[in-house]
């Protein structure tokens, strides 16, 4: 709106996939706290990423009983990461899968334009979501295209119009930022890491439940079992419909084949651990036994396609397979609980630990830069190691101020940095290396500091000015130089 006190330091970067995301908490911010905006944004996201999910399971005949597959990985890798526009994103290539999948089933003008414009929306919520879900989607419609026959080719050629604007559109997008984000890629790069290990496969089903660089033997106990419960429920995989394999095998290439650090973007094939059960779920059927009635088995012995004796035997039988398949249903719900109960006691004691840092929130006066030195970014009550890494940048959605390190360094930040206004905090700062001679202190009006354990003695050593202690809070202190000269704001942090 141009009213921000760090209009001039900043820039509006409109080519940039995360426009969905951000674009929708804007508005909601104007009537809600920020982080309101956010939890609002993040819980329609996941409402509607089940709910889309039951209607993608349908559309591929899978057991309606595997629904519940949908409810647990919204909170794993991703969540636990703080990915938010990549959350923001899944319902969007739920979306997308169902109508590219309806229309490759049946072509028509009202299928292919919905197809265009669900594309163009879910490039505008996540650039590395938009390729996941095209090559699922491309995949799925070649594999339809390819069941009708000896004409495929011709039927291909026919409908494939409807995703060639997402993907223009998507190859456009790369080129135009790419030249405009020049300037930044020249001081932010990430080397390509591929990481392909053995270990990937346990890391799969961590990532799916929770976090594998904070690992929980209990969660992954439960997605363990979580794996094995449509066998419990003897249910079969679906062998007849190729199409519903696409997803997960996609999926599969991506966890063990793809960079975990490319186009310097970090933890890529991690975040879609996400995927992985509710693509499980597409591949299961129903088995003869899978209403659990034996009424199956009756009708069998009623038709003739069985001998009298063997009929029989399958009726007798039928009750016990029943019973064993429903305790598969229980374990089924039980580990989603599970899953989701420890997330959420998870989440209720690290609110309770950090609410040590609202005193130092309050006792700050708004609109001021603030350098933030996270000594200890571990939760140890929730048990996670980067939970505070960022924290105090919650002073920016509070009070409308500027806490380095800034997440405008990065190149495809919807609101990043001028070029000559780049701080010297990146995100590869530690609070560690800093010294007044290597990082000035003259923007910052106030330096929040957190360690489990006493502050650097000489921590401003060298300061023209040195801050003043003004609380200390838990493991939060708060310094101010209110007494010294704050260099203009729109000046760039090293020079």
């Amino acid at each position: 709106m141009g009213t921000s006190p760090w209009s001039k330091i900043f820039l509006i970067n409109l080519y940039t996939p995360y426009l969905i995301g951000y674009g929708l908490a804007l508005p909601l911010s104007f009537i809600m706290p920020v982080g309101a905006a956010l939890k609002l944004i993040l819980s329609v996201a996941y409402a509607a990423f089940v709910l889309l999910g039951s209607r993608l399971r349908a559309q591929f005949d899978a057991d309606p009983r595997l629904d519940w597959f949908f409810f647990p990985t919204f909170f794993g890798f991703a969540y636990t990461w703080g990915f938010y526009t990549f959350l923001a994103s899944t319902p969007v290539v739920i979306l997308f899968l169902l109508v590219a999948d309806r229309y490759a089933r049946q072509f028509s003008l009202q299928r292919g334009l919905a197809v265009t414009v669900v594309g163009v929306l879910l490039l505008m919520s996540h650039g590395l979501a938009f390729v996941f879900g095209a090559i699922v989607a491309g995949v799925l419609y070649t594999v339809r295209c390819r069941a009708t026959g000896d004409q495929w080719m011709k039927r291909w050629l026919q409908g494939i119009w409807a995703f060639v604007v997402p993907a223009a559109a998507c190859v456009a997008m790369y080129v135009v930022s790419t030249k405009i984000q020049s300037a930044y890629w020249a001081q932010y790069h990430l080397p390509v890491s591929w990481n392909i290990s053995i270990m990937r496969l346990p890391r799969l089903v961590i990532n799916a439940t929770g976090d594998y660089y904070n690992p929980r033997i209990l969660l992954g106990i439960a997605g363990i079992i979580l794996f094995f419960t449509p066998w419990m429920m003897g249910l079969r995989l679906n062998r007849r419909n190729p199409a519903a394999w696409v997803m997960l095998v996609i999926l599969g290439i991506i966890e063990f084949f793809v960079p975990s650090t490319m186009i310097s973007t970090g933890y890529v094939y991690e975040r879609f651990a996400l995927y992985a059960f509710p693509a499980y779920a597409l591949v299961f059927v129903a088995s003869s036994f899978g209403s659990g009635s034996g009424s199956n088995a009756a009708r069998g012995a009623n038709s003739g396609s069985a001998t009298a004796a063997t009929a029989a035997v399958a009726v007798a039988v039928a009750p016990k397979i029943a019973r064993a398949h429903a305790r598969g249903m229980l374990v089924l719900m039980a580990c989603v609980w599970f899953i989701l109960g420890y997330h959420s006691m998870e989440m209720y004691r690290f609110a309770q630990e950090a609410k040590d840092f609202e005193p130092v929130l309050a006792a700050m006066q708004p609109e001021q830069r603030v350098l933030a030195l996270t000594y200890a970014s571990r939760s140890e009550d929730a048990g996670l190691d980067m939970a505070y890494r960022h924290y105090a940048t919650w002073y920016q959605s509070e009070k409308k101020g500027l806490v380095d390190f800034n997440f405008g360094w990065f190149p495809p930040q919807i609101i990043r940095f001028r070029t000559d206004h780049l701080p010297l905090i990146k995100e590869t700062f530690r609070a560690e290396a800093f010294t007044v001679a290597k990082f000035p202190i003259d923007p910052y009006r106030y330096i929040i500091a957190r360690d489990t354990g006493p502050l650097p003695a000489d921590l401003f050593k060298g300061a023209d000015c040195a801050p003043r202690l003004v609380m200390k809070s838990g493991t939060w202190t708060l310094f101010e130089r209110k007494d010294c000269p704050i260099a203009a704001r729109d000046l760039p942090v090293h020079g």
